[in-house]
């Protein structure tokens, strides 16, 4: 108790004498006088210092101790000299010195400065990272502009022919040309440009497709194939890099390979360069063994309409669905499904060609023109002995068409009156004075006749 008593009577006295030592140095008037004791400098700037003891003999000599908040002295504490440099820091701010002598130590007195260093001066310059720059309609940039590390200074973005948001990123709008970003110091006073060029992107491909758009073939059979690629306009672009695959056959050099077994199979293409796909359908059909036409009737009359139909059948003679019909026709022609006879009675050909397999076949069509009447002409004529005259026969069938050609008409002269040919020339012999009649008669049994009457 007595130890911890006698402690605390000595710090009492110490702080006593203390501040006795100092009344004294007030009373005296003992100082340190630092100079200069303040200024603004700038980051890095030497500042040439002097420490004077001030009121006190015998001052001169004595060691020098340097304190800073901040910098750095070029001579290391203590010096003998009352003379220093201080090296101001690199940031900005107010920075004190406090200086000490050993010829003051009993007075405690410490000399005081203080230094403010200026923040660096700025030109508040800034650049984009490039200088000019082309980018398609619609594409995205983003622009890094450096700039002053002075955080009270802003830049805003602007531009010509997209937009451009606060963090630099820039969207090219949809004209082709060439346009400017600006970057802008706040007060306006300081502003960059560059140059950037839009153009229009190259035509991409927006759809491929391949024609045939759809294949029915038969086994075996060989297809052309082709491969179309479009871009947004529609409009058909050249080239291509097109890879295919099949199933139910194979692609061999532009065309499809059809394999041996019917069923439904698919053709896929694809463009490498934009990875589009186009596929199309592939039926393959069994075989044909051989083909048939079947008419309504194998005889008709001029312009008459017939229906005629092919059938396709498989070695165990199955019926095959469809066909690929290509039809000829004599004597008339071929509609739709339906001959269409010609006007001229005849026999003629109707042939039919199935395409896939090359297989053909034909009919015999007979176009045929009963008679139904007849007309003899003249009528009626006046000869002398000895005189001719060419009697001539024109047909009618039932339909009041005329017959152009009515083949085995006989002729024949009744009473002796005088000889007739085949071709309808009349000889009159017959005597002076009297009437005769011609006869005309088709095989059909149509009949006709004429007079003669042979004068004197």
């Amino acid at each position: 108790m007595r130890r911890r008593l006698t402690a605390l009577g000595v710090a009492a006295a110490a702080l006593v004498a203390t501040g006795i030592l100092a009344a004294e140095a007030a009373a005296q008037d003992v100082r340190i006088e630092v100079r200069p004791a303040s200024a603004e400098v700038d980051p890095g700037q030497r500042v040439e210092l002097t420490a004077e003891v001030v009121g006190l003999a015998g001052g001169a000599g004595k060691a020098i101790y340097w304190k800073a908040s901040g910098g750095s002295f070029a001579e290391l504490s203590p010096t003998r000299f009352p003379r220093n440099t201080w090296i101001a820091p690199a940031h900005p701010g107010a920075y004190d010195i406090e200086v000490t002598s050993d010829a003051l130590a009993r007075f405690h007195v410490v000399g005081r400065a203080r230094f403010v260093v200026r923040a660096p001066a700025c030109r508040h310059d800034a650049r984009f990272d490039v200088q000019s720059f082309r980018i398609e309609t619609g594409g995205h940039r983003r622009l890094v502009l450096t700039r002053c590390a002075c955080a009270h200074v802003r830049w805003s973005f602007r531009c010509t022919g997209g937009t451009i948001d606060a963090d630099g990123n820039f969207r090219a709008g949809p004209a082709p040309g060439t346009y400017t970003i600006e970057a802008i110091e706040a007060s306006g006073a300081h502003r960059i440009a560059i140059e950037v060029v839009i153009v229009a992107p190259p035509p991409r491909i927006v759809r491929v497709a391949i024609e045939p758009a759809r294949i029915q073939c038969r086994a075996g059979e060989r297809i052309a194939l082709s491969a179309f690629a479009y871009e947004h306009s529609g409009r058909q672009m050249p080239g291509g890099d097109w890879e295919w695959t099949a199933t139910g056959g194979r692609v061999d050099r532009g065309a499809y390979v059809a394999g041996g077994v019917p069923g439904t199979y698919q053709i896929t293409v694809r463009e490498r360069g934009c990875g589009l796909s186009s596929t199309i359908e592939v039926v393959i059909v069994p075989s044909i063994s051989r083909i048939e036409i079947q008419a309504a009737r194998t005889e008709c009359r001029p312009g008459e309409r017939i229906a005629v139909s092919a059938f396709a059948y498989d070695p165990a003679n199955q019926r095959l669905p469809g066909g690929d019909w290509e039809w000829t026709a004599t004597g008339g022609r071929m509609d739709g499904g339906f001959y269409h006879a010609g006007d001229a009675p005849g026999t003629y050909r109707i042939s039919v060609r199935e395409r896939g397999c090359g297989l053909t076949v034909t009919v015999e069509i007979v176009i045929v023109q009963h008679v139904y009447l007849i007309h003899l002409s003249p009528r009626a004529v006046v000869l002398r002995p000895g005189q001719s005259v060419r009697f001539t026969v024109q047909a009618l069938d039932d339909t009041n068409r005329p017959v152009p050609h009515p083949g085995g008409v006989h002729f024949r002269v009744e009473g002796g009156g005088g000889v007739i040919r085949a071709d309808g020339l009349f000889r009159a012999s017959g005597r002076a004075g009297r009437h005769y009649r011609v006869f005309a008669r088709h095989p059909d049994g149509a009949e006709d006749w004429a007079d003669v009457y042979i004068e004197r």
